[in-house]
Formats: C-alpha cells, sequence, structure tokens
C-alpha cells in the first residue's frame, strides 16, 4: 500500500509542478509542455487508480469499500478515455 501511495505522491506533484509552471511563450516548446504535461495526467490517473485499488482491496470490511470501489470505477473509466484522446490527437487527421 506504501508503494502505491508514493507512486501517486509522486505522480500528482511531478502534475502539480508541471501545471503550476508558466507556459512557454515560443509555439515549439508550448507543444512540447503540453504534450508533457497531458502524459503526467495520464500517469497522475493511472496510479490514483492504483492506489483506490489497492485501498479498497486492503480493507474488505471496511465502511468506505463501496466508495472506494466507485472511486476505482471512475478512475479507471477517466484513465480509458484520457488514453483514447491521447491515441485520437496522436493519430495525423483524428482531431
Amino acid at each position: 500500500m506504501e508503494a502505491a501511495a508514493t507512486q501517486a505522491e509522486t505522480a500528482t506533484a511531478a502534475l502539480l509542478r508541471l501545471t503550476r509552471e508558466a507556459p512557454p511563450a515560443d509555439p515549439e516548446q508550448l507543444a512540447d509542455w503540453l504534450d508533457a504535461s497531458a502524459a503526467q495526467l495520464g500517469t497522475a490517473l493511472t496510479h490514483l487508480t492504483a492506489l483506490c485499488a489497492t485501498l479498497r482491496d486492503a480493507t474488505p470490511l471496511s465502511f468506505h469499500r463501496p466508495q472506494l470501489a466507485d472511486c476505482v470505477d471512475h478512475l479507471t473509466r477517466a484513465t480509458a478515455s484520457w488514453n483514447q484522446l491521447r491515441a485520437d490527437h496522436a493519430c495525423p487527421g483524428v482531431l
């Protein structure tokens, strides 16, 4: 559980650092910054999903298990949607 929490914390902190930076003015650098931010968002979603799943599985009798299960479901769908958007964007002519 500690590993999942650490990975989620690290990924979320990296995303927050990126979003606190001023976007570069240069269009080429801006594109790279946006790509890095988008990739980091996907990573954070993945690690947060894993953390919620770990907590859900570690607490089978917990009062909060239904909420954790819902959290896992929502984050799983959000991650899949985000990954699909990124894949569509990577394909020329799709977006």
